[in-house]
């Protein structure tokens, strides 16, 4: 888990889609894996005195539909037994497959994934105070859906979901026996175009506010411990080809008849910043 004091600088740097040169032993993309990786600060010491607030840097990449939710030889870098499962929805059988990994696997998983798809990754920058939920945008702007849940009995339950965009909520905690350990804690969602007015407390009164209607999938919630300089790779598995599926409206689109698939990588950072 990579940390650093705070004030900060956030700066975006490319993660991949330089091409490979003939001879060399190492390529530009691990160099840039690498980079990405490299060791960081240690935690200020002792207990109090610091908010600490999480940096995820989110990489993305785009590929015609299986390229890599197919690839089991990138899926075999992958430790899916620490994405534990919080609700009585399996991720795989909904359309949804995550894996942790480590410094020592990114730079080769890195160089597959630019192998299988050909294309640089797509990166943004979010922030995360403690306590409250990070909103990571996977699609927008989407048309009324209908989504069937797939339970571990066996059966399943469907809903029409209004227009609007599809998240998964992040939140964080950090143990308290090792601050350089994170829990990560997900939740999909899908969140209503049209927005209600809601009226928020403070000091100098009350404000009006307009807020989407959010509609959670408990039952597809996950966590994770994250150690230092981990990540998580997110993205569909094969039961996305089903178009009523959470994972299909979470990751796969269409353009011109053609289908194609997201997957996420998500490295955390925590940040460090003296109490006033």
């Amino acid at each position: 888990m990579k940390r650093i004091l705070l004030p900060f600088v956030i700066a975006s740097v490319s993660l991949a889609g330089c091409p490979k040169e003939p001879g060399r032993v190492e390529t530009v993309l691990r160099e840039q894996a690498k980079a990405v990786m490299a060791p960081q600060a240690a935690a200020p010491a002792g207990e109090g005195g610091y908010d600490v607030k999480l940096r995820l840097d989110v990489a993305s990449v785009e590929a015609p539909i299986g390229t890599i939710s197919n690839s089991e030889e990138l899926w075999s870098y992958l430790d899916e037994e620490s994405v534990r499962p919080l609700g009585n929805a399996g991720l795989g059988r909904n359309g949804i497959r995550a894996g942790l990994g480590d410094a020592e696997t990114w730079p080769d998983l890195a160089e597959i994934l630019q192998d299988l798809t050909g294309r640089p990754f797509t990166k943004e920058i979010k922030v995360a105070e403690l306590g409250k939920a990070l909103p990571l945008l996977l699609k927008t702007d989407q048309p009324m859906k209908t989504i069937f849940l797939s339970f571990n009995d066996n059966s399943l339950t469907g809903s029409d979901y209004p227009p609007g965009n599809y998240v998964l909520a992040i939140s964080f905690s950090i143990n308290p026996d090792d601050r350089s350990q994170v829990m990560i804690t997900a939740v999909p969602q899908a969140h209503s175009a049209q927005r209600k007015v809601t009226y928020i407390k403070s000091p100098a009164g009350y404000n009006a506010v307009e807020k989407p209607t959010i509609f959670s999938f408990f039952p597809l919630a996950f966590q994770l411990r994250m150690q230092r300089k981990d990540f998580l790779l997110i993205g569909p598995n094969a039961e996305a080809r089903r178009q009523n599926s959470l994972g299909n409206k979470l990751f796969i689109s269409n353009r011109d008849g053609v289908e194609y698939e997201t997957i996420y990588i998500l490295i955390p950072e925590l940040l460090y910043q003296p109490s006033r």
